[in-house]
C-alpha cells in the first residue's frame, strides 16, 4: 500500500492543466511569436483532455497552437522540462498531446516554426471571402482601429478551407461544440476582421464570427436563427459583439421572406 502511495505520488508531478499549458496565439508579424502577451489560453478543454481538463506525462508543459491571424495557418509545437519514463511506472505512457489535438479539431499543422515565420509575409495577400457589409472604427488604448463585417457562404471560392481552419477555435471557447454540416447550403456565415497596418502594410486579422441557420417556414419563407458566435479572447470586451449582431440583424431586417 505504501509502495502504490509513492508512485501516485510521483505520477502526480507529471500531471498539468491542460487550459494553462496550451498557449494560442494569433500571429501578425515575427515579434509577435516572442512575444507572451499576444498569447492566450484556452477556455475549455474536457472535449479534447477529459473532464479534469488534465494532460498526464510531463513537467512544465508547454504547448503552443499558432494561427496566421489572416490566412489561419498552423503551427503547432510543444516543449517540457521532463517527460514521464514509463519503466518507472508500470508501462504508463504521457499522453500524445499533438495526436489528440490533431484528431479532434482535424487538422494538419505544421510542425517547423521556421517554417510557420516564412508564411508571415505572405499573409498580406489575404482577401475576406464574401460581401462587405459593414465597417467602423473603435478607439482603444489610445489608437483608433478598424473593423470589416463580411457575409459569406460556403460556395464562395476557398471558403470551405477557410472555415475549416476557423472552427476549430470553437473546440477552447464553446461547450458541447461540435461541427456544422457546411454541405447544407442554409448556412451564412458572417466574419469579423480587424483591418491593421503591418509593417507599412494593410492586413487583416480575423477578430470573430457567426454562423446563421435559414430555417424553412411555410411557405416560402425563412426564419434565420444563431447557432455559433464567437469573438476571440483578444478582441472581447470592445464592443464588438455587439457590432457583429447588429450588422446581421440589419441584413435580415428588411427582407420580405424572412418571418
Amino acid at each position: 500500500m505504501a509502495e502504490l502511495s509513492l508512485m501516485r505520488s510521483a505520477m502526480e508531478q507529471y500531471v498539468c492543466s491542460a487550459n494553462e499549458a496550451i498557449s494560442l496565439k494569433l500571429v501578425k508579424n515575427k515579434s509577435d511569436i516572442d512575444d507572451d502577451s499576444v498569447g492566450f489560453n484556452p477556455e475549455y478543454t474536457h472535449q479534447i483532455f477529459g473532464q479534469n481538463e488534465n494532460i498526464f506525462g510531463y513537467k512544465d508543459l508547454k504547448v503552443q497552437l499558432y494561427y496566421s491571424a489572416a490566412k489561419l495557418n498552423l503551427y503547432l509545437g510543444k516543449s517540457c522540462t521532463e517527460k514521464v519514463d514509463p519503466a518507472r511506472f508500470d508501462g504508463v505512457k504521457a499522453d500524445d498531446v499533438t495526436r489528440m489535438i490533431i484528431e479532434k479539431l482535424g487538422i494538419y499543422p505544421m510542425d517547423s516554426l521556421d517554417q510557420f515565420v516564412n508564411t508571415l509575409p505572405n499573409e498580406s495577400s489575404f482577401v475576406p471571402s464574401g460581401t462587405l457589409l459593414h465597417s467602423f472604427t473603435i478607439h482603444k488604448d489610445g489608437k483608433e482601429r478598424r473593423y470589416e463585417i463580411y457575409k459569406t457562404d460556403i460556395s464562395m471560392q476557398g471558403f470551405r478551407q477557410y472555415h475549416e481552419k476557423l472552427q476549430t477555435f470553437l473546440w477552447w471557447f464553446i461547450d458541447a461544440v461540435s461541427y456544422i454540416d457546411v454541405d447544407d447550403d442554409r448556412w451564412q456565415f458572417y466574419l469579423l476582421f480587424e483591418k491593421c497596418v503591418i509593417d507599412g502594410t494593410s492586413q487583416y486579422s480575423i477578430a470573430g464570427y457567426c454562423t446563421v441557420y435559414k430555417y424553412y417556414a411555410y411557405p416560402n419563407k425563412i426564419r434565420p436563427r444563431i447557432s455559433q458566435m464567437l469573438i476571440l479572447p483578444p478582441y472581447q470586451r470592445q464592443g464588438l459583439g455587439a457590432q457583429l449582431l447588429e450588422t446581421i440583424y440589419i441584413d435580415y431586417r428588411d427582407r420580405k421572406s424572412v418571418v
